[in-house]
C-alpha cells in the first residue's frame, strides 16, 4: 500500500502565504491520488492552512521556510518546523542523471520518503549544486530541488517538461502555467507552455529553474 507521507514546504510574505491556493490545491489532490476524501476533509485541508499562516506569519524570518508533514491518513494529522533555507549559488550547476527505471508512482505529488532521490544524488558530481534529472526516453525531467523551464529566446517562449516525463508537479510550476507566462530574470515576462524536451536538444535553450521558495533561478548543465 502507497502510505508515504505528504510533504509541502512554503514561505509566508506580507503575512499570506505564497502560492497558498496552489499549496492547498496540490495538497487536496496527493489525498485524492491516495484514495477517497470527503469535502468535510477538504475543506479541513483549506482550514489547516489557514491556522497555519496565522500561527506562523510572525514567527518565520525571510531566510526560513515552513516544512509541513501531512500523515497520509484520516482525521486529518500533520506536523510543522521552520527550516533554514540553504544558501545557493546565485547560478545553479547542475550534472545530468539517467533514471534507472520507469516513472515512480505518485511522482507529481510531493512526499517526504526520499529514498529515491538519495540513490540519485550520489551521481552529484562534487562541484555540481544539484543534479538534472534525464527520464529512460531521454526526456528532461527535473532537479532535486527545482522544476526546470527551457526558454527558447528566438521563438520568445518557456518550456517546462510534461508530466509524463515523471517531473513533481510543483507548486511554482502550477503558478506559472495558471498564469500562461513565467518572469525569467534579465528576459521579462514569457509565455510558458508544457513539452518534452530531450536532454541532447538542451543547448537550444537557456535554462532555468525554479520552485515555491526560490522563484526562478539561472542554471547550466555542467
Amino acid at each position: 500500500m502507497f502510505s508515504f507521507n505528504i510533504l509541502d514546504t512554503l514561505i509566508i510574505n506580507d503575512a499570506k502565504i505564497t502560492y497558498k491556493s496552489f499549496h492547498i490545491i496540490r495538497t487536496q489532490e496527493t489525498f485524492k491520488f491516495l484514495g477517497e476524501i470527503s469535502s468535510e476533509n477538504l475543506i479541513e485541508i483549506e482550514k489547516i492552512y489557514a491556522h497555519i499562516e496565522m500561527q506562523y506569519f510572525k514567527k518565520l524570518k525571510t531566510n526560513e521556510c515552513l516544512r509541513i508533514v501531512f500523515l497520509p491518513d484520516f482525521p486529518l494529522k500533520y506536523t510543522v518546523e521552520i527550516h533554514k533555507i540553504q544558501n545557493l549559488s546565485p547560478i545553479i550547476n547542475l550534472n545530468s542523471v539517467s533514471l534507472k527505471c520507469p516513472k515512480a508512482l505518485g511522482s507529481a505529488f510531493k512526499w517526504e520518503n526520499r529514498e529515491n532521490w538519495n540513490l540519485l544524488l550520489q551521481e552529484k558530481h562534487i562541484k555540481a549544486d544539484d543534479i538534472l534529472v534525464v527520464n529512460r526516453q531521454s526526456d528532461i525531467v527535473e532537479s532535486s530541488r527545482f522544476n526546470v523551464f527551457l526558454f527558447d529566446e528566438a521563438k520568445q517562449i518557456v518550456i517546462t517538461p510534461k508530466l509524463d516525463s515523471g517531473c513533481l508537479n510543483g507548486v511554482f510550476r502550477r503558478f506559472v502555467l495558471n498564469d500562461g507566462f513565467i518572469e525569467l530574470p534579465q528576459f521579462g515576462n514569457i509565455k510558458i507552455i508544457e513539452k518534452n524536451i530531450q536532454l541532447r536538444d538542451i543547448n537550444s535553450y537557456k535554462l532555468f529553474v525554479g520552485n515555491s521558495i526560490r522563484g526562478v533561478l539561472k542554471a547550466f548543465l555542467n
